[in-house]
Parts: structure tokens; C-alpha cells; sequence
């Protein structure tokens, strides 16, 4: 059957990228990818084939990945020629099956699965635009695979059995998962391993109704109105307060430039989803912004690290008494595991974005207006929400009952 196969580099940002023989038939097309990578100002767009006398990071030469990519073309004419012989039509999944059959690991023997997954850091966090966060995320991985030599359902069966006994609970376990399985796609469709993860399933018991923490009424009152002597935990105070009046996300914010707000505004792309969002000022943000206008030319404000900033977060609620007995409800494997801290240990930057969508809507503020606010995709990601904004609603009108003449 009349079929075309062109080998060129895959298309990354990276310097060192996976050679890939694109095969065209029939109106079909098809990657396979050679299990070669080659440096790409050393590779001739014009020959298709690496420029002579270079050789790659691997130290493998020209000759020697042009005798992997001859061996691996005549395999592809090879499995043409069989389909005419038996009379069967060829397809792109039956020729992408044998061919990672045949040349699982060409011209990568000397990679480990740690070596490989640097190459996936690289390659995906420049192709994909990650940010700092989802980068330093990823990075995590590399220790939980640490000790892997392979990856397939056995592997990740063993993964998660290892977690949940060293104690994780299981929406860690299925994080972790779920990002492994990331690893384990790209090395399937670069050709580093015939194992496809689509189909793995985590069968991890989790919470029903997610328990969200957020800030009653009462105690973003206190948490404002709170005398913090410490300079550095009363300014992150302020900017935890302005995302619980706002809505925006701690990344949202610490880019939060002074131009993003004009007429009376806020107008950004955010980081996480890339979606544009208009959120209209209100006394509190309005307030908060006039407090820190000489802060900076750009920023609007002096955002911390992540890290430094949940501690401060946690130490201005703790000094604003925000002190209830909160129960966080978890599953280690089968076992339901119950712990009761006070609420100031519990929060974080993300709940000054629920403390929001949860004071608008007891405010009976509009789904649709908050999703505008928020980004939220639908109103599915809304349910958790509705369930405690009705408990709110109960409990306040149970206070008529408290009256007594």
C-alpha cells in the first residue's frame, strides 16, 4: 500500500528533542516515536536525518541513529508489505502497537526512569507553559517514583499501596497518582514504553462532600478589625481579606499589577485556567488597595512565598480568636480517620477564595454573577457551596426559635 514516512524532531522548546517517524496512508497519519533523541542544531530539516559527524547528548553519532532510523523504516514498509499480502488493511493503532513492540528502548538503553522524567519536566513544563507552582508539583513526583524502575498497572497498584501505608491519605495518594500517570502517557507516546495508562483506574475511596474551610461572617470581622502588631502578618492579613472579598487566587494576586485595575475594576487573566475575569471593586477592596497605593510602581501588592504566607495567614486568624473546633474527615486506604484542630491551623491561601463564593451567595448574590467572578466552569463545581450556604440559611433561622418573650 502507498505509504510515506518522514522522520523530524517533535515539536518542543527543548534543545534535545524525541525523533519521531511520522507515516502518512490512506488519508491517515500516525506518529511513532524512534526511542532517539537528537539535538536539534544538529539535525537537518532538509535530509531528515542528523547532520553528519555530530552526535547527540547520549554520545550516540550520526551513523549510528541513521542505522536505528533505516532498521526502523524498513520495518514500516515491512508491515505494509504484509497488510497487501493478507489482504488487510492496515491501521494507525495495529502499526503503532508493533512498532513499540519491536523497538521498545532503541537508542535509549542507557536512560533510567528518573533520567526520563527530567526529560519530561523539561520538555512538557516549556511545551505546556507551567507555572512555578505546577512545576515545583511535578517535581515532588520524582521522589515518589524514586525507587521505580518501570512503570505499568502492577507499578502503580504497588505505588499506592506504599503510599496508603506509609500513611498518606488517599487524596494524596490519588494526586500523586494522577501525575504519575501523566509521566506514564508521555512516555507511551514518545515511544519509551508500550504501556498505555487511559484505561488504569484509582479506586480510592474519598469524602462524598468535600469539607471546605472557609471564614463566617463573624470571623472575617474579627480577622479585619484584629490589632496585629507584627508588620509582615498584618500586610499578609490585608491581602487574605481582599481575596475573601474579591475572590481571587493566591497566584491571582501576587501578579496583581496596578494597571489590572482601572475604572473601578479588576481585569486579569488568570494563571491557573487562562481565563479573562472583570470582578468589580467593593468598599473592602477598594479600602485594602488604598492602604498599599505607594507600595510599588507595578505590583499592588507585596505578596510572600507561598509557604511563608500560609504561616501568617495561620498566625493572624489564631490572633483574631478564629479558634472553633474544625473536624477534617479523611480515608487512609479503608480507614476513616477523623481529626479536630482549631480552625486558625486549618486555613490556607485557597480559603479566602471560598470565603468568598460562600459570603455572596449567603448575601443571595446569583450563581451565574459569582461563576462570572470566580471562573468557576459550571455550576457542578458550585454544588459543595449550595450544601453550606443551606446549612448557614437553617441555622440562622433557627435563631427565631431562640426568642423568648
Amino acid at each position: 500500500m502507498k505509504h510515506t514516512i518522514k522522520p523530524s524532531l517533535f515539536s518542543t522548546s527543548a534543545q534535545c528533542r524525541p525523533v519521531r517517524l511520522r507515516v502518512s496512508f490512506g488519508g491517515l497519519r500516525v506518529d511513532l516515536f524512534s526511542g532517539i533523541s537528537y539535538d536539534a542544531d544538529k539535525w537537518s530539516t532538509e535530509t531528515s536525518r542528523p547532520k553528519p559527524n555530530t552526535k547527540n547528548q547520549f554520545r550516540q553519532s550520526a551513523a549510528e541513529v541513521n542505522r536505528i532510523i533505516n532498521e526502523q523504516t524498513a520495518f514500516i514498509d515491512n508491515y505494509f508489505d504484509e497488510c497487501e499480502f493478507r489482504k488487510q488493511p492496515p491501521t494507525t493503532s495495529d502499526l503503532k502497537q508493533r512498532f513499540q513492540k519491536q523497538f521498545r528502548g532503541s537508542g535509549k538503553t542507557d536512560e533510567t526512569l528518573l533520567d526520563l522524567y527530567d526529560k519530561f519536566l523539561q520538555n512538557t513544563s516549556t511545551s505546556k507553559a507551567w507555572t512555578d507552582n505546577t512545576y515545583k508539583l511535578y517535581r515532588q513526583i520524582r521522589t515518589v517514583i524514586a525507587d521505580m524502575k518501570t512503570i505499568n498497572a502492577d507499578t502503580l497498584d504497588s505505588l499506592a499501596l506504599e503510599l496508603t501505608e506509609s500513611g498518606h491519605n488517599n487524596s494524596t495518594t490519588i494526586f500523586y497518582l494522577k501525575r504519575v500517570k501523566t509521566f506514564a502517557r508521555w512516555l507511551n507516546k514518545n515511544g519509551y514504553s508500550d504501556y498505555d495508562p487511559s484505561d488504569y483506574e484509582i479506586n480510592l475511596k474519598q469524602m462524598d462532600d468535600h469539607h471546605i474551610v472557609f471564614l463566617e461572617s463573624n470571623e472575617l470581622d474579627a480577622l479585619m478589625k484584629c490589632d496585629i502588631k507584627s508588620e509582615t502578618v498584618a500586610r499578609v492579613r490585608d491581602i487574605f481579606c481582599f481575596c475573601c472579598f474579591c475572590g481571587l487566587r493566591y497566584c491571582d494576586v501576587k501578579s496583581l499589577k496596578k494597571t489590572d485595575i482601572h475604572n473601578g475594576c479588576i481585569n486579569i487573566v488568570t494563571i491557573k485556567t487562562h481565563d479573562p475575569l472583570a470582578i468589580e471593586l467593593n468598599q473592602y477592596t477598594r479600602a485594602i488597595l488604598d492602604r498599599y497605593a505607594d507600595y510599588d510602581d507595578i505590583l499592588a501588592f507585596p505578596v510572600q512565598g507561598l509557604k511563608e504566607y500560609n504561616e501568617n495567614i495561620r498566625e493572624a486568624c489564631r490572633l483574631a480568636g478564629i479558634d472553633t473546633p474544625t473536624t477534617k474527615t479523611a480515608y487512609v486506604g479503608a480507614r476513616r480517620v477523623e481529626t479536630v484542630r482549631p480552625k486558625h491551623d486549618c486555613i490556607a491561601s485557597h480559603c479566602a477564595r471560598r470565603t468568598f463564593v460562600v459570603q455572596c451567595l449567603t448575601r443571595g448574590i446569583p450563581a451565574e454573577v459569582i461563576i462570572q467572578w470566580t471562573g468557576h466552569k459550571d455550576f457542578d463545581a458550585m454544588k459543595p457551596y449550595f450544601a453550606i450556604t443551606n446549612t448557614t440559611r437553617k441555622n440562622a433561622m433557627a435563631r427565631f426559635d431562640q426568642i423568648t418573650n
